[in-house]
Formats: C-alpha cells, sequence, structure tokens
C-alpha cells in the first residue's frame, strides 16, 4: 500500500468517497453509480402502485406516457 503526503500531512486511504455527488471508489467501479437513480425510481413508481393498478382513473396510453 502506499502513502501520499500532501504539505507534509498523510492522506488518509479510503475505498469510497463522495464528490461532487458522484461516488469515486478505488476499484472504479460504478455500480453505486447506477443503483442509486435506479433505486430511487423504483421507490417513486412503488409510491404509485395505487394509480398503475387502477384500471379506470388514467388509460393505458397516459400510463405509458409516464412510465417514459
Amino acid at each position: 500500500m502506499w502513502q501520499l503526503k500532501v504539505n507534509g500531512q498523510l492522506v488518509e486511504c479510503v475505498d469510497e468517497f463522495c464528490h461532487l455527488g458522484s461516488t469515486i471508489t478505488n476499484t472504479g467501479s460504478c455500480d453505486k453509480e447506477v443503483k442509486t437513480p435506479v433505486g430511487k425510481a423504483n421507490s417513486a413508481f412503488k409510491r404509485l402502485d395505487g394509480i398503475w393498478r387502477q384500471k379506470h382513473l388514467l388509460g393505458l396510453t397516459i400510463k405509458i406516457w409516464l412510465y417514459e
């Protein structure tokens, strides 16, 4: 393992950190970057479950438009 010093101070080595809203990992993986928005979308659609299941509230065309 290597060590990095800035202005004589040792910089802590971490597995991941958040920078400007993006998760940076020491492996270069983007799994969290993909999973986070997908999880948020799933959560939002779950809250709309009652709307999707009611056949007469919204037509199929409007449901498809909302989904897209």
